[in-house]
């Protein structure tokens, strides 16, 4: 059952009033067509059922341990099922398993954008970023040597250009 996490994230509540609280889920990387079977109901269920025993629950944390490159919009489809029971949604763990590096950039991409397109996203972050420092020794920014592989690049674009904030204001006192 759900009772002992509930009661742990209570627990957790007492003591930091303050603090999000998110039920954390792997498994989570899109859909290859909106019939596609997947963790997201077997997921709203345990939250369901601890929000029905008073677990205080802010989020849904999807661990996004790529290894598929499904269409960008199945995986915005699992974000909006995630968000259907919760305040805030957050990619808590994102990589990809992709040998080569081919599609590396425009899944990035298109995760972020994915992510960033539902309401209810608060983060994006991303689970280790270099090779030896991977537990899949397949991080997306940096190989074993530090050199940089094309995933950081989009990174940077997507982060310091297409979503950054470019407007400038003076301020009174």
């Amino acid at each position: 059952g759900t009772r002992l996490y509930s009661d742990v994230f209570k627990e957790v509540r007492k003591i930091d009033p303050d603090v999000k609280l998110y039920v954390n889920e792997t498994g989570i990387e899109g859909k290859e067509n909106k019939e596609s079977h997947d963790r997201i109901p077997k997921l709203l269920e345990i939250v369901r059922q601890m929000q029905s025993e008073g677990a205080p629950i802010d989020g849904i944390g999807v661990q996004a341990h790529c290894v598929s490159y499904y269409y960008p919009q199945g995986f915005y489809r699992q974000l909006e099922e995630c968000a259907s029971a919760v305040d805030e949604v957050a990619v808590t763990e994102y990589d990809f398993r992709n040998v080569d590096n081919t599609y590396a950039p425009e899944h990035l991409r298109d995760t972020l954008l994915a992510t960033f397109s539902q309401p209810k996203a608060t983060a994006f972050v991303i689970w280790g970023y270099q090779d030896s420092m991977h537990w899949r020794n397949s991080a997306p920014f940096y190989d074993s040597s530090w050199n940089e592989k094309p995933a950081k690049k989009m990174w940077d674009s997507m982060v310091n250009d297409e979503f950054k904030t470019k407007t400038e204001v003076v301020s009174d006192k």
